[in-house]
């Protein structure tokens, strides 16, 4: 599943900080910044997506946009990371 991280909603994100609390969550398997400077990620989908999505948020200690991590449409490809946090 995916997840998305907005500025918007995340004033003063680190994207240093929420890549190193990712590498630390089991079902995060990648963590880049978005093509809008915020972050989205994708993680192994465990049980139900409301809950997972507040695991991941509480995990991240972040705000996510719930919407948007539900929308499988929107141009995350269009990113580029030069460092992103991929599961080893």
């Amino acid at each position: 599943m995916q997840f998305d991280i907005d500025l918007i909603h995340n004033p003063g994100l680190c994207h240093r900080t929420v890549k190193a609390a990712a590498a630390k969550m089991p079902d995060v398997v990648l963590c880049a910044v978005s093509a809008g400077g915020g972050l989205w990620g994708l993680a192994i989908r465990r049980g139900d997506q409301d809950e997972q999505l507040e695991r991941l948020a509480t995990g991240l200690a972040v705000t996510l946009d719930v919407k948007n991590s539900r929308n499988v449409a929107a141009l995350r490809f269009a990113a580029t990371d030069t460092q992103p946090y991929i599961k080893p």
